[in-house]
């Protein structure tokens, strides 16, 4: 099922709000992140999420996405996109096959792209530390 920002206000509205208030926290003395997921960053969702949590940290939040999102490590902007387009060259029929077949595309991953990924991940690290952490004007993530 696709989430979208009807789904994702559903299920903030009638499991998260109600899970946390049982455990007897208070929504809005939370800081909530969020990624920049379409569904996360909708008008109507924003609105929600707005009025729920204390201080939202996304995109047209409180507080900007942090300057290092997660997608920013190799296995997010190299391994899952390298391993749909190798793994998912055949048609897969069951759980087990789709695992192997990961594993499979994992080990026979060359050593010299290893080297490059990570690469190019150390020169993103230094760019980071270049800004004091700061947002990299000149990288543009996409997904």
């Amino acid at each position: 099922m696709t989430v979208n920002s009807e789904r994702y206000v559903t299920m903030l509205e009638g499991s998260v709000e109600p899970q946390l208030r049982w455990l007897g926290i208070d929504p809005t003395a939370l800081h909530f992140q969020q990624d920049e997921a379409t569904a996360h960053t909708a008008r109507n969702s924003m609105a929600v999420v707005r009025e729920m949590f204390g201080t939202v940290i996304s995109r047209f939040g409180d507080i900007a996405w942090p300057a290092q999102p997660p997608d920013f490590t190799v296995p997010d902007f190299f391994l899952w996109g390298f391993l749909k387009d190798r793994v998912f060259r055949r048609h897969i029929m069951t759980i087990q096959e789709l695992k192997q077949a990961t594993v499979n595309k994992v080990v026979a991953i060359d050593e010299d792209l290893q080297r490059c990924a990570y690469g190019n991940f150390q020169t993103g690290l230094q760019q980071c530390i270049d800004v004091n952490g700061g947002h990299l004007t000149d990288v543009i993530f996409r997904k």
